[in-house]
């Protein structure tokens, strides 16, 4: 299944991806984290092209992705018990 993501937040701002969801599914928890790293990278690249208004956006959109990386990592065997 495959999903377009399109976020379009101006002019040099637009950030577009194929996100293969088939592909997600076949990634171990460590490529997940990376991806989810990836992504928060690219956003962040993203904020430092746009107006102060479009940057708090793709900033917040790299906050949720570093935030599903944390969760992702928490739940999983790559985060010792107490």
């Amino acid at each position: 299944m495959k999903a377009r993501l399109i976020i379009s937040l101006g002019w040099r701002c637009a950030m577009g991806f194929l996100f293969e969801t088939d592909d997600w599914n076949r990634l171990d928890t460590a490529e997940r984290i990376d991806r989810c790293r990836i992504m928060a990278e690219e956003a962040m690249d993203r904020a430092a092209l746009c107006s102060s208004k479009l940057k708090g956006a793709y900033l917040s959109i790299a906050g949720e992705w570093l935030e599903l990386a944390s969760e992702i990592a928490l739940s999983s065997d790559l985060h010792p018990s107490p």
